[in-house]
C-alpha cells in the first residue's frame, strides 16, 4: 500500500475518532475542504505543510500522524494541554511530579 493511501486512511480514521466532519477539519487546519476530500480519497499528494496543518488540527505531532503502526498505538487527544501533562505525571510520586514541572518550566522559559 502506498504512503498517500495510508495517510488518507489515517486522516479519515482520526477525523472520525474525533467526531469531526471534513468541513470542521478543513476549518481547524486552515485548508480547503476539497483538499481534505482529495487526501482522504487518496487522490492527492499532500505537502509537508498540509501534514503539519492536519496534525495541528488533530492536536498531535506530525510524526504521530505519519506513524502508520496504528494497531499497536492508540493516540491520545487532549483539548487541554495542561490536562495532558497532568495525566502523564499522575502515576509519579509528588516529588517526581514537582521535578517534571520544574523541568517543563525551565524549557518553556528558554522558548520565550
Amino acid at each position: 500500500m502506498d504512503i498517500n493511501r495510508l495517510l488518507g486512511l489515517r486522516i479519515k480514521r482520526i477525523r472520525k475518532e474525533l467526531g469531526m466532519s471534513q468541513e470542521e477539519l478543513a476549518e481547524k487546519a486552515d485548508m480547503n475542504v476539497a483538499n481534505i476530500r482529495q487526501i482522504e480519497a487518496m487522490r492527492g499528494n499532500p505537502t509537508m505543510e498540509s501534514v503539519a496543518k492536519l496534525a495541528r488540527a488533530f492536536q498531535i505531532r506530525p510524526m504521530d500522524l505519519l506513524n502508520f503502526d496504528c494497531e499497536y498505538r492508540k493516540l491520545e487527544f487532549y483539548e487541554d494541554p495542561e490536562q495532558a501533562l497532568r495525566d502523564l505525571i499522575a502515576p509519579l510520586k509528588p516529588e517526581e511530579q514537582a521535578e517534571i514541572i520544574s523541568l517543563v518550566a525551565m524549557v518553556v522559559s528558554t522558548m520565550r
